[in-house]
């Protein structure tokens, strides 16, 4: 190690790029303009969904959008017999959450990707929903 420490910082550099890019760690935020929405501040998000009557899961992800760069949008099953709408849940997000916390858009599936252990897959939810606005 020298000095002033440029072999640390590399090293660790280095192991963000071989190992954390290649498995979608650098995921853990979401760029809205110029605002980074780091993932700590985006568990309120799902927090306060889960508090919608209608809502059995949630998850909150960062989808590409022309005018934001990526875009807060929350992926929603409903509960058997549930009439969410998107209006409605847009609506109880911005009557808790900072404007910027707020999802842009509501995708509703039947279920979300776990993997066996049951932990939720958000990279495939980014996946299959990167054409939801179009960009």
């Amino acid at each position: 190690m020298t000095g002033n420490g440029y072999l640390q910082i590399g090293f660790y550099l280095a192991a963000l790029l071989l190992f954390a890019w290649p498995l979608g760690i650098y995921m853990a935020s979401i760029y809205q303009g110029d605002i980074p929405l780091f993932i700590r501040w985006l568990r309120p998000v799902e927090r306060g969904l889960y508090r919608l009557a209608g809502v059995s899961e949630v998850a909150v992800v960062g989808l590409p959008h022309p005018r934001w760069i990526e875009a807060v949008t929350a992926v929603v099953v409903a509960k058997p017999g549930a009439d969410l709408t998107e209006a409605q849940v847009i609506a109880h997000c911005a009557a808790q959450l900072a404007h910027f916390k707020t999802p842009k858009g509501v995708v509703f599936v039947d279920s979300l990707p776990k993997n066996p252990s049951g932990k939720l897959l958000k990279r495939e939810l980014r996946l299959r929903f990167e054409g939801h606005y179009g960009g």
